[in-house]
């Protein structure tokens, strides 16, 4: 038979992945996210101040960005909820949750981001 032995290979997708091609890296034992939070937190507890403090930056930016209230989520300074997080010892595992919360502008505690320092 020719077609086993044919240079085309079949495809498994639309974007033309190769199936020959397709290598398996993990098992499927244990059913993981990419954004594993308790990995991630495991990891960051780990790290050194600056690495926490990039990594709180990036966790920001999204829930700034998709703030409904523009004019008040650019009031809000992200080094200085930085602070704010380490002042009141929030753990790593619950900065998300967090930082989420501070961008709420229909929470009580967040009636005015100029007033918090």
């Amino acid at each position: 038979d020719d077609t086993a032995n044919s240079i085309v290979s079949d495809l498994d997708s639309d974007c033309g992945t190769q199936v020959t091609e397709t290598v398996i890296t993990q098992d499927g034992g244990r059913a993981s996210d990419v954004a594993d939070v308790a990995d991630v937190t495991a990891f960051l507890t780990m790290k050194n101040e600056d690495e926490q403090r990039r990594w709180f930056y990036l966790q920001c930016l999204t829930p700034k960005l998709n703030c409904p209230d523009k004019a008040w989520a650019r009031k809000i300074l992200i080094s200085d909820l930085y602070s704010r997080v380490r002042e009141e010892k929030i753990p790593v595992q619950q900065w998300e949750t967090w930082i989420r919360s501070q961008f709420d502008p229909s929470s009580a505690a967040n009636t005015d981001p100029t007033s918090r320092q």
